[in-house]
């Protein structure tokens, strides 16, 4: 698409440099991976969710796990990359951490 508005010249630009530009996507594509949310759900699911609901029971250990969640995510409404309601956020972590 970006090419019907700026020109073919950049997809040639962007093909003549594949070879500089694959490395450094496979780096942060697995750095992303393996250093971002690979370890998010067992960390939320896996550790602190049968603690919390050992300590508060099965559905407010859940909420809470939902509200420190949405509380989590909260900064991406600072940085940009989270679009939206902070309200639907908190929403939806609850109902997404119940489901």
């Amino acid at each position: 698409m970006a090419s019907v508005v700026v020109g073919w010249q950049l997809l040639a630009e962007f093909t003549a440099n594949l070879g500089r530009l694959m490395p450094t996507y496979l780096i942060t594509l697995v750095a992303g991976i393996i250093l971002g949310p690979l370890w998010e759900e067992p960390g939320w699911r896996g550790f602190a969710l049968p603690r919390l609901q050992r300590q508060y029971g099965p559905l407010a250990g859940t909420l809470v796990l939902g509200f420190l969640w949405a509380l989590w995510h909260a900064p991406g409404f600072l940085g940009g990359w989270l679009v939206g309601s902070p309200l639907a956020l908190l929403v939806s972590s609850l109902a997404f951490s119940i489901i």
